[in-house]
């Protein structure tokens, strides 16, 4: 899925360099990070996922599934994910952390469907 930005051509250009591939130990400290402050996702994701609307130009948007996924558990307050939980928009690099054994840990997809 992309997203469109929108802003100067020197923003635009920043934020292409930003996005390459990482290696896989800045995508660990990365994750690491953002694991480290799961908690503090948590107080705002339900209201950041409330407030705002998400489109796609794609006509099948797993990641918008995923954010929809969000949004009813934060309504109904279960905590673990349905089994069919989309996951086609998980990179490649995130696989081993958000389904390790096969089936997607929450916490993992979660911050993955946050931060794509």
């Amino acid at each position: 899925m992309s997203l469109a930005v929108y802003g100067s051509e020197k923003n635009n250009n920043w934020l292409k360099k930003k996005r390459k591939p990482t290696p896989l130990h800045n995508l660990t400290r990365y994750f690491d990070f953002l694991d480290d402050h799961y908690s503090y996702v948590r107080q705002f994701a339900p209201q950041f996922l409330a407030t705002l609307s998400f489109e796609s130009h794609e006509e099948d948007a797993p990641l918008l599934e995923a954010i929809e996924v969000f949004r009813a558990l934060n309504t109904t307050k279960r905590r673990t994910l349905p089994d069919d939980v989309p996951v086609d928009f998980v990179p490649d690099n995130w696989q081993r952390f958000v389904a390790p054994e096969g089936q997607p840990k929450r916490r993992a997809y979660e911050l993955c469907t946050l931060s794509t």
